[in-house]
């Protein structure tokens, strides 16, 4: 959508998606291990501000527009660390700046008992960092050998800088720099009263000043409106979701304007898309007709040159 632009007056343009609109934006896997592909296409437009960037040719690029600066250091025991310094004045779509915290919520989060608990599934998002064992097998109950509250391999150094250390099996890897790269989240959706700080030895949960473990009584909400797009909705990347309709299924974004930009340094200039079901049956005439004016995720050969058709025409 940054490379794309409209022809329309109102300078907008409308997607079909073959897939159903469900509501699932802010994480559209939540729960599961295959996302809807228009839930994921409105989940993507409103990330943004991550770390490393994906190339359009597949490799990874440290984002310059959020990342001042990026040291690696190869330690004696293996391990690799990467501390991050970011740009200042990054902001969320509602104003508030982008600090590390922001950067960390979500690995921190994503490596406990009870973000598995609350998603039926086995959460390793730390699994690569130094310390993930310990910290992923922390209950409330049971800090002693080998379990402990604070996440050692993840550092929170200043408000605008960061650290993962990496183990040492992982550190090898071709595309080490992938482990480099977080994306900001508002602190409200996976946390919710709770919060992290560093002493010094790694990040650990805290809430009205004391160290203590997230619990799954006062985060569940937070969890479970992670699945919808009813509140809360803040944005890091180019576009905000105004609007969505669940029942007609279609969800309507407009700019963000506190973006500060891809890795490129590009911003959108297409100012609102709506993104619609595209039909079997009706989609070759909403296509014909304009009420449609781009198809995705179609997969049947006499679909892709039936629009194509259309499309030189």
């Amino acid at each position: 959508l940054i490379d794309w632009t409209s022809e329309k007056e109102d300078n907008s343009i409308i997607i079909g998606n073959t897939t159903d609109l469900s509501g699932k934006f802010r994480y559209a896997n939540f729960g599961g291990s295959n996302p809807g592909a228009a839930d994921l296409d409105v989940q993507e437009m409103t990330r943004g501000l991550e770390t490393v960037a994906t190339t359009k040719e597949g490799g990874f690029e440290v984002n310059k527009t959020v990342v001042k600066q990026l040291d690696k250091v190869e330690n004696e025991d293996g391990t690799l660390t990467y501390t991050i310094t970011l740009n200042d004045g990054l902001l969320f779509s509602d104003g508030t700046p982008v600090t590390a915290k922001n950067y960390l919520y979500y690995t921190m989060v994503f490596s406990t008992l009870v973000a598995s608990e609350a998603e039926g599934k086995d959460r390793q998002a730390g699994l690569t960092i130094v310390g993930f064992e310990e910290f992923n097998a922390y209950d409330g109950t049971n800090e002693g050998d080998g379990v402990s509250k604070t996440f050692t391999g993840l550092r929170l150094l200043a408000d605008n800088q960061f650290s993962v250390t990496v183990k040492p099996e992982y550190a090898n890897y071709y595309y080490a720099i992938s482990y480099a790269g977080f994306s900001p989240f508002v602190k409200e959706l996976w946390c919710g009263d709770f919060d992290i700080a560093d002493d010094g030895e790694g990040c650990y949960f805290t809430k009205d000043g004391e160290k203590i473990v997230m619990n799954s009584e006062g985060i569940k909400d937070h969890f479970n409106a992670a699945k919808s797009a009813a509140s809360n909705v803040v944005s890091a990347g180019p576009y905000n979701l105004v609007n969505y309709n669940a029942s007609t299924g279609q969800a309507t974004l407009e700019i963000n304007p506190s973006y500060a930009g891809n890795f490129e340094g590009q911003k959108p200039s297409i100012q609102t898309v709506v993104i619609v079901k595209a039909e079997d049956d009706t989609m070759m005439d909403a296509f014909k007709t304009g009420e449609i004016n781009f198809l995705s995720q179609l997969s049947d050969g006499d679909q892709i040159n039936a629009a194509l058709d259309l499309a030189e025409t």
